[in-house]
């Protein structure tokens, strides 16, 4: 591995100012057993040295796993050509912001997912010429990928001017698969409606090829994009095309999560699947299908222990005489996290929230890694190892078909 001169420097000078920071430590420290109100001011201001140190060190470090997004996208082109070559179609691509930076992990595990996206757009979004002449476009069809930097996370589009999604025959298939009721399905709002295509095992297309549709579906793609602490929107236009949107943060080794305390043992909880917090009176627990469920801004939401749902990953076979009760915090309330579950809202009873804070991950053990639902650790300031949950584990797609069950009337 290369490493530029000026990073390496740059390295060196930290370093050296570093160790000038912790001499002021150490100094800071002997002051203040001889003279406290003095030796606070300055062990103050040298943990803030130390403190601007650490986070320039992790700057550079990031910094050094970066590579530009275009190492991803320019393995599409050539896929694309091959699969308009064999169905008879033309197809260009267009790219956009490939010199965008990601980090390196991040971008292998993108390739995946992005993959089946352009798959599928060339296969079963772009029209054969004839049809295309017949609807007024262009005989050659585009697909389009770009990716921008927005704050910490990097946004990717991928973009086809191809018939769009049927989203009535969505639905119907939705209904027809049970993921959620006629009355629902009506009710529907057609953007709304389009987030169906991730429920497992749901596709409009008429014909199986294979090039697409064979094995990896769209939920799959989301889970791909979720495990990455990211999320994946599709927009789709009747005739006019489709857009996926997927948001990704720049870097996988450090990250926010929410800490929330079960059972006497912390967790951690990636902060891009919390929808919301709340605090209920234990009489707002309504029961419903089998299911305990709260009201929320005129929805009905399944809540379930978060020490339950642990149990029930960890041990699926194990049948359980009673659901575990609900933990109340201080005040005599069940501590509430809504989060997305599979495209439903799905609440996590716990026993305190923690609040926010920024992490470094680390892997887990083989022994724990092979544990549904646990996705890393981190080590807090105190010393104490705390477990960060894996959403797309936790609660899989099946999750949702539950919730959704219990919301039917």
């Amino acid at each position: 591995m290369r490493v530029d001169q000026r990073k390496l420097d740059d390295y060196i000078n930290l370093a050296g100012e570093l160790v000038i920071a912790r001499n002021a430590l150490v100094h800071a420290y002997r002051q203040f057993e001889s003279e406290p109100t003095a030796g606070v001011r300055h062990l103050k201001g040298a943990i803030d040295a130390v403190q601007r140190i650490a986070s320039r060190i992790q700057d550079n470090a990031m910094a050094m796993r970066m590579v530009p997004v275009g190492t991803v996208f320019q393995r599409f082109p050539r896929v694309v050509r091959d699969i308009a070559k064999s169905q008879g179609k033309k197809i260009q691509v267009h790219i956009f912001g490939e010199d965008t930076e990601i980090d390196k992990q991040v971008a292998e595990a993108l390739v995946d997912p992005l993959l089946h996206l352009v798959r599928n757009a060339a296969d079963h979004g772009i029209e054969p010429p004839d049809q295309r002449r017949g609807a007024g476009k262009s005989e050659t069809g585009l697909i389009t990928l770009k990716a921008a930097r927005e704050g910490n996370s990097i946004v990717i589009d991928a973009i086809d001017d191809g018939k769009g999604i049927d989203v009535e025959r969505l639905k119907a298939k939705a209904v027809e698969q049970d993921v959620l009721s006629e009355e629902r399905a009506r009710a529907l709002a057609p953007k709304d409606a389009l987030q169906l295509v991730f429920a497992p095992g749901l596709s409009t297309a008429r014909r199986v090829t294979d090039v697409s549709g064979r094995g990896v579906g769209m939920d799959v793609v989301r889970t791909n994009i979720n495990q990455l602490g990211g999320t994946v929107l599709v927009d789709s236009e009747p005739g006019a095309g489709t857009q996926f949107r997927i948001q990704l943060p720049l870097t996988l080794a450090v990250t926010t999560v929410l800490l929330v305390r079960s059972q006497g043992q912390r967790y951690a909880l990636p902060i891009e699947v919390v929808r919301e917090t709340v605090k209920l009176e234990p009489r707002a627990i309504q029961r419903l299908k089998g299911h305990r469920a709260i009201a929320l801004r005129g929805e009905l939401v399944v809540v379930k222990p978060l020490a339950e749902l642990l149990a029930e990953r960890a041990a699926p076979d194990t049948r359980r005489a009673a659901p575990e009760p609900m933990e109340l915090d201080a005040t005599g309330r069940i501590p509430v996290v809504v989060v997305e579950a599979g495209g439903a809202p799905l609440g996590l009873a716990v026993g305190s929230l923690e609040g926010q804070q920024e992490i470094v991950l680390k892997p887990l053990p083989p022994y724990l890694a092979k544990l549904p639902g646990l996705g890393s650790a981190t080590v807090m300031g105190d010393g104490t190892i705390v477990l960060v949950l894996d959403p797309s584990t936790l609660w899989p797609a099946t999750m949702s078909k539950e919730a959704n069950g219990a919301r039917r009337t």
